[in-house]
């Protein structure tokens, strides 16, 4: 997640200007420093969230919020007439649909969402798995 996101979402939360500048203001300076056999060198980080921080995860929301809005819009899964469910966002995103192509819509517009903030999605870590009903013996 690039911290140039944090600001904007927290915006769209309503959040206070006062509480914006000063997340923003951790985030400015978040360095770390590489030291191999004598040698070292020092990196300036510009993506992540802190670990073991217990605002990260609230960060991290606030950035993948407006996609888990736009991806419910899309209907993905129908559980019945009246209700439909696009993704179960628990640590790793999870998409949900009735058909193949649904769920390239919903993938599709995911990866959109994401190379707008300058990230991906790492696809030799994700699976698919399709349920289907069948008929009772």
């Amino acid at each position: 997640m690039p911290h140039a996101a944090i600001s904007p979402a927290l915006r769209r939360l309503g959040a206070p200007s006062e509480i914006i500048s000063s997340i923003c203001s951790a985030y400015q300076q978040v360095s770390t420093t590489i030291t191999h056999k004598g040698s070292k060198v020092h990196i300036k980080l510009k993506r992540g969230v802190k670990q073991v921080d217990p605002l990260s995860p609230f960060l991290f929301n606030a950035v993948m919020d407006p996609l888990l809005e736009q991806l419910e819009m899309l209907k993905g899964f129908h559980i019945d007439e009246k209700n439909t469910i696009s993704s179960l966002a628990f640590a790793d995103d999870l998409l949900m649909a009735n058909t193949h192509e649904k769920a390239q819509t919903l993938l599709t517009h995911t990866e959109i969402y994401l190379e707008s903030l300058r990230m991906r999605t790492a696809a030799d870590k994700c699976a698919s798995i399709e349920i289907r009903k069948i008929k009772d013996s």
